[in-house]
Protein backbone atom coordinates (compact mmCIF):
# COMPACT_ATOMS: atom_id res chain seq x y z
CA UNK A 1 0.00 0.00 0.00
CA UNK A 2 1.22 3.50 -0.82
CA UNK A 3 2.73 4.98 2.41
CA UNK A 4 1.01 8.29 1.59
CA UNK A 5 -2.42 6.70 1.15
CA UNK A 6 -5.33 8.13 3.11
CA UNK A 7 -8.75 6.51 2.75
CA UNK A 8 -12.30 7.61 3.52
CA UNK A 9 -15.27 5.30 4.01
CA UNK A 10 -18.69 6.88 3.48
CA UNK A 11 -21.72 5.19 4.98
CA UNK A 12 -24.43 6.69 2.80
CA UNK A 13 -27.73 5.18 3.85
CA UNK A 14 -27.46 4.66 7.62
CA UNK A 15 -30.64 5.20 9.60
CA UNK A 16 -30.81 5.66 13.35
CA UNK A 17 -33.51 4.28 15.63
CA UNK A 18 -35.67 7.34 15.08
CA UNK A 19 -35.51 6.76 11.29
CA UNK A 20 -33.60 9.96 10.63
CA UNK A 21 -31.01 9.62 7.87
CA UNK A 22 -27.37 10.42 8.46
CA UNK A 23 -23.99 10.27 6.69
CA UNK A 24 -21.20 8.53 8.61
CA UNK A 25 -17.57 9.09 7.61
CA UNK A 26 -14.56 7.03 8.69
CA UNK A 27 -11.03 8.07 7.70
CA UNK A 28 -7.99 5.81 7.95
CA UNK A 29 -4.26 6.05 7.24
CA UNK A 30 -1.97 3.16 6.31
CA UNK A 31 0.94 2.57 8.68
CA UNK A 32 3.83 0.25 7.91
CA UNK A 33 4.74 -2.35 10.52
CA UNK A 34 8.35 -3.26 11.38
CA UNK A 35 7.45 -6.60 9.81
CA UNK A 36 7.62 -5.85 6.08
CA UNK A 37 4.96 -8.42 5.38
CA UNK A 38 2.39 -6.60 7.51
CA UNK A 39 0.64 -3.37 6.60
CA UNK A 40 -2.08 -2.14 8.95
CA UNK A 41 -4.47 0.79 9.00
CA UNK A 42 -5.18 3.32 11.71
CA UNK A 43 -8.68 4.77 11.93
CA UNK A 44 -9.34 8.36 12.98
CA UNK A 45 -12.77 7.45 14.30
CA UNK A 46 -16.31 7.92 13.06
CA UNK A 47 -17.95 11.25 12.34
CA UNK A 48 -21.67 11.71 11.68
CA UNK A 49 -22.46 14.46 9.17
CA UNK A 50 -25.78 16.09 8.32
CA UNK A 51 -28.06 13.77 10.36
CA UNK A 52 -31.30 15.17 8.99
CA UNK A 53 -30.58 15.02 5.22
CA UNK A 54 -32.87 13.02 2.97
CA UNK A 55 -31.34 10.26 0.78
CA UNK A 56 -31.05 12.35 -2.40
CA UNK A 57 -29.26 15.14 -0.55
CA UNK A 58 -26.92 12.64 1.12
CA UNK A 59 -25.86 11.18 -2.23
CA UNK A 60 -25.05 14.67 -3.54
CA UNK A 61 -22.92 15.46 -0.49
CA UNK A 62 -20.99 12.19 -0.76
CA UNK A 63 -20.26 12.72 -4.46
CA UNK A 64 -18.99 16.23 -3.69
CA UNK A 65 -16.71 14.91 -0.93
CA UNK A 66 -15.35 12.21 -3.23
CA UNK A 67 -14.61 14.81 -5.90
CA UNK A 68 -12.61 16.86 -3.39
CA UNK A 69 -10.60 13.80 -2.39
CA UNK A 70 -9.87 12.93 -6.05
CA UNK A 71 -8.61 16.42 -6.92
CA UNK A 72 -6.10 16.34 -4.08
CA UNK A 73 -4.56 13.05 -5.18
CA UNK A 74 -1.37 12.58 -7.18
CA UNK A 75 -1.30 11.13 -10.65
CA UNK A 76 -0.16 7.70 -11.80
CA UNK A 77 0.69 5.79 -14.92
CA UNK A 78 -2.00 3.37 -16.15
CA UNK A 79 -0.82 2.10 -19.58
CA UNK A 80 1.75 0.62 -19.92
CA UNK A 81 1.19 -1.13 -16.60
CA UNK A 82 3.50 0.40 -13.95
CA UNK A 83 5.62 -1.48 -11.46
CA UNK A 84 3.65 0.07 -8.60
CA UNK A 85 0.23 1.70 -8.33
CA UNK A 86 0.25 5.38 -7.39
CA UNK A 87 3.04 7.88 -7.94
CA UNK A 88 6.17 8.06 -5.82
CA UNK A 89 8.34 11.14 -5.14
CA UNK A 90 11.37 11.25 -7.44
CA UNK A 91 13.54 12.21 -4.47
CA UNK A 92 12.58 9.02 -2.62
CA UNK A 93 11.75 5.69 -4.25
CA UNK A 94 11.64 7.09 -7.76
CA UNK A 95 15.19 8.11 -8.54
CA UNK A 96 15.04 7.43 -11.40
CA UNK A 97 12.45 4.64 -10.97
CA UNK A 98 10.38 2.91 -8.35
CA UNK A 99 11.87 -0.54 -7.73
CA UNK A 100 10.73 -3.81 -9.27
CA UNK A 101 8.86 -5.74 -6.59
CA UNK A 102 7.86 -9.37 -6.22
CA UNK A 103 4.27 -8.41 -7.05
CA UNK A 104 5.15 -6.15 -9.97
CA UNK A 105 3.24 -7.08 -13.16
CA UNK A 106 4.99 -8.70 -16.14
CA UNK A 107 6.38 -6.40 -18.85
CA UNK A 108 3.93 -4.86 -21.30
CA UNK A 109 4.46 -6.08 -24.88
CA UNK A 110 4.38 -3.21 -27.37
CA UNK A 111 4.47 -3.73 -31.13
CA UNK A 112 7.04 -1.61 -32.92
CA UNK A 113 6.06 0.86 -35.65
CA UNK A 114 2.44 0.82 -34.51
CA UNK A 115 0.63 3.66 -32.73
CA UNK A 116 0.51 2.98 -28.98
CA UNK A 117 -1.78 4.81 -26.53
CA UNK A 118 -0.22 5.94 -23.24
CA UNK A 119 -2.73 6.50 -20.43
CA UNK A 120 -2.42 8.03 -16.97
CA UNK A 121 -4.56 9.50 -14.20
CA UNK A 122 -4.65 13.28 -14.38
CA UNK A 123 -5.53 15.26 -11.27
CA UNK A 124 -3.55 18.45 -11.88
CA UNK A 125 -4.37 21.71 -13.61
CA UNK A 126 -0.79 22.93 -13.82
CA UNK A 127 2.57 21.58 -14.91
CA UNK A 128 3.54 19.18 -17.66
CA UNK A 129 3.78 15.43 -18.14
CA UNK A 130 6.88 13.94 -19.74
CA UNK A 131 7.63 10.38 -20.82
CA UNK A 132 11.09 8.85 -21.11
CA UNK A 133 12.65 5.59 -22.33
CA UNK A 134 15.86 3.76 -21.43
CA UNK A 135 17.30 0.44 -22.54
CA UNK A 136 16.98 -2.23 -19.85
CA UNK A 137 20.31 -2.59 -18.07
CA UNK A 138 21.21 1.00 -18.90
CA UNK A 139 18.59 2.70 -16.74
CA UNK A 140 20.24 3.29 -13.37
CA UNK A 141 20.44 7.10 -13.49
CA UNK A 142 18.18 9.83 -14.87
CA UNK A 143 20.71 10.68 -17.59
CA UNK A 144 20.11 7.23 -19.12
CA UNK A 145 16.51 8.16 -19.97
CA UNK A 146 15.70 9.92 -23.23
CA UNK A 147 12.60 12.07 -23.61
CA UNK A 148 10.21 10.51 -26.16
CA UNK A 149 6.92 12.33 -25.46
CA UNK A 150 6.30 15.70 -23.86
CA UNK A 151 5.77 18.10 -22.48
CA UNK A 152 2.03 17.37 -22.32
CA UNK A 153 0.13 20.12 -20.47
CA UNK A 154 -1.98 19.04 -17.48
CA UNK A 155 -5.70 19.75 -17.89
CA UNK A 156 -7.45 17.35 -15.47
CA UNK A 157 -9.01 15.20 -18.18
CA UNK A 158 -9.87 11.75 -16.80
CA UNK A 159 -8.16 9.66 -17.98
CA UNK A 160 -5.45 11.52 -19.87
CA UNK A 161 -3.97 9.91 -23.00
CA UNK A 162 -1.41 10.57 -25.68
CA UNK A 163 0.06 8.42 -28.45
CA UNK A 164 3.54 7.39 -29.49
CA UNK A 165 4.96 5.05 -32.13
CA UNK A 166 7.92 3.05 -30.82
CA UNK A 167 10.54 2.53 -33.53
CA UNK A 168 13.49 1.58 -31.31
CA UNK A 169 15.26 -1.77 -31.65
CA UNK A 170 13.66 -4.95 -30.37
CA UNK A 171 14.25 -5.69 -26.70
CA UNK A 172 13.57 -4.78 -23.08
CA UNK A 173 13.14 -1.17 -21.97
CA UNK A 174 12.18 0.90 -18.93
CA UNK A 175 9.42 3.44 -19.59
CA UNK A 176 9.29 6.44 -17.24
CA UNK A 177 6.33 8.76 -16.53
CA UNK A 178 7.01 12.08 -14.80
CA UNK A 179 5.07 15.05 -13.44
CA UNK A 180 6.95 17.54 -11.26
CA UNK A 181 8.84 15.35 -8.73
CA UNK A 182 6.51 12.38 -9.10
CA UNK A 183 6.92 9.42 -11.40
CA UNK A 184 6.06 5.83 -12.25
CA UNK A 185 8.13 3.37 -14.25
CA UNK A 186 6.93 0.45 -16.33
CA UNK A 187 8.79 -2.48 -17.86
CA UNK A 188 8.10 -2.93 -21.57
CA UNK A 189 9.29 -5.21 -24.37
CA UNK A 190 9.31 -3.97 -27.95
CA UNK A 191 8.25 -6.71 -30.37
CA UNK A 192 7.71 -7.14 -34.09
CA UNK A 193 4.22 -7.54 -35.55
CA UNK A 194 3.10 -11.09 -36.30
CA UNK A 195 2.16 -12.08 -39.85
CA UNK A 196 -1.49 -11.96 -40.87
CA UNK A 197 -3.41 -15.05 -39.78
CA UNK A 198 -0.96 -16.10 -37.08
CA UNK A 199 -2.45 -17.35 -33.80
CA UNK A 200 -1.25 -15.61 -30.65
CA UNK A 201 0.01 -17.99 -27.97
CA UNK A 202 -1.70 -17.81 -24.59
CA UNK A 203 0.08 -20.51 -22.66
CA UNK A 204 -2.02 -23.34 -24.10
CA UNK A 205 -0.77 -23.52 -27.72
CA UNK A 206 1.93 -26.08 -28.51
CA UNK A 207 4.80 -25.62 -30.92
CA UNK A 208 4.65 -27.92 -33.98
CA UNK A 209 8.46 -28.06 -33.89
CA UNK A 210 9.20 -29.43 -30.41
CA UNK A 211 5.73 -29.69 -28.79
CA UNK A 212 6.57 -27.16 -26.07
CA UNK A 213 3.96 -24.71 -24.76
CA UNK A 214 4.21 -21.33 -26.44
CA UNK A 215 4.10 -18.31 -24.16
CA UNK A 216 3.05 -14.71 -24.74
CA UNK A 217 4.96 -13.08 -27.59
CA UNK A 218 4.99 -16.23 -29.74
CA UNK A 219 2.61 -16.96 -32.62
CA UNK A 220 1.58 -20.20 -34.31
CA UNK A 221 2.06 -20.13 -38.09
CA UNK A 222 -0.23 -22.21 -40.31
CA UNK A 223 -0.38 -23.29 -43.94
CA UNK A 224 -3.30 -22.42 -46.21
CA UNK A 225 -5.16 -25.55 -45.08
CA UNK A 226 -4.70 -24.69 -41.38
CA UNK A 227 -1.86 -27.10 -40.62
CA UNK A 228 0.66 -25.71 -38.07
CA UNK A 229 3.98 -25.24 -39.90
CA UNK A 230 6.04 -23.01 -37.63
CA UNK A 231 6.41 -20.44 -34.86
CA UNK A 232 6.96 -16.69 -35.10
CA UNK A 233 9.03 -15.13 -32.29
CA UNK A 234 7.96 -11.48 -31.95
CA UNK A 235 10.85 -10.78 -29.56
CA UNK A 236 13.41 -11.47 -32.29
CA UNK A 237 11.22 -10.96 -35.37
CA UNK A 238 12.12 -14.40 -36.75
CA UNK A 239 10.23 -17.52 -37.83
CA UNK A 240 11.18 -21.14 -37.13
CA UNK A 241 9.61 -23.74 -39.42
CA UNK A 242 8.94 -27.47 -39.48
CA UNK A 243 10.68 -29.77 -41.94
CA UNK A 244 9.57 -29.16 -45.50
CA UNK A 245 9.12 -25.42 -44.93
CA UNK A 246 11.57 -22.54 -44.73
CA UNK A 247 11.46 -19.10 -43.15
CA UNK A 248 10.74 -16.21 -45.48
CA UNK A 249 10.56 -12.97 -43.54
CA UNK A 250 8.12 -13.57 -40.69
CA UNK A 251 6.36 -16.52 -42.37
CA UNK A 252 6.97 -20.17 -43.22
CA UNK A 253 6.92 -21.10 -46.92
CA UNK A 254 6.67 -24.63 -48.29
CA UNK A 255 9.82 -26.05 -49.89
CA UNK A 256 13.52 -25.48 -49.38
CA UNK A 257 15.05 -22.06 -49.21
CA UNK A 258 17.27 -20.76 -52.00
CA UNK A 259 20.29 -21.08 -49.73
CA UNK A 260 19.48 -24.70 -48.89
CA UNK A 261 18.98 -25.49 -52.58
CA UNK A 262 22.34 -23.92 -53.42
CA UNK A 263 24.10 -25.95 -50.72
CA UNK A 264 22.46 -29.15 -51.94
CA UNK A 265 23.42 -28.39 -55.55
CA UNK A 266 27.01 -27.75 -54.51
CA UNK A 267 27.13 -31.02 -52.62
CA UNK A 268 25.74 -32.98 -55.57
CA UNK A 269 28.26 -31.29 -57.88
CA UNK A 270 31.08 -32.26 -55.56
CA UNK A 271 29.93 -35.87 -55.44
CA UNK A 272 29.70 -35.96 -59.24
CA UNK A 273 33.20 -34.48 -59.55
CA UNK A 274 34.64 -37.12 -57.24
CA UNK A 275 32.93 -39.82 -59.33
CA UNK A 276 34.52 -38.48 -62.53
CA UNK A 277 37.97 -38.45 -60.95
CA UNK A 278 37.62 -42.01 -59.66
CA UNK A 279 36.45 -43.16 -63.04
Amino acid sequence: MDPHFIGLIFSVFNNDSSMKGRIQVIAFQSIESTNEAVVSTQSTGSIVLFPSLNNNMKVSVVLLLLAVVAVSAHDWLVIPTPRMTGSQPATQQCAPCDPVRSDSPPPTLITRNKVFTIEWGNNHKTGNYNFYLAKKGNDSVLADFKLIVGPVAADQNQPETTTYTFSQALGNYTFRYNWDSYCNCADIILTDPAPTGATAANGSVKSPIDNTILQQGYYLLKSDDGTPVGVFNSYTGTANCVSGYHASGNACVEGSSAASTAVLSAALFAVAAVGVILA
